[in-house]
């Protein structure tokens, strides 16, 4: 009898969203910053900051090297799922 092979479960754009959001969120508690500060920091407002942790607002590519000049993390450390 041969082993059955399943396919790796499909992250939805939604659900990349929310775990891309955790990983902000992560990682600005990391670096001890409110919303406030780090929305200050990455000259975006305090709600954009809210709503990319919430999963609402798509983090767009520009926003995300912003987020790397910030924090001086390499992009994978916001989109490596695993």
């Amino acid at each position: 009898m041969s082993a059955k092979k399943t396919k790796p479960k499909t992250l939805t754009h939604d659900d990349f969203q929310l775990l891309l959001g955790e990983r902000i969120k992560e990682i600005r508690e990391e670096l001890g910053l409110s919303q406030v500060d780090f929305a200050e920091a990455l000259e975006v407002t305090q709600r954009m900051v809210s709503r990319w942790e919430q999963g609402i607002t798509p983090v767009q590519v520009w926003h995300l090297r912003a987020l790397t000049k910030v924090t001086k993390k390499k992009a994978a450390a916001f989109i490596e799922l695993a």
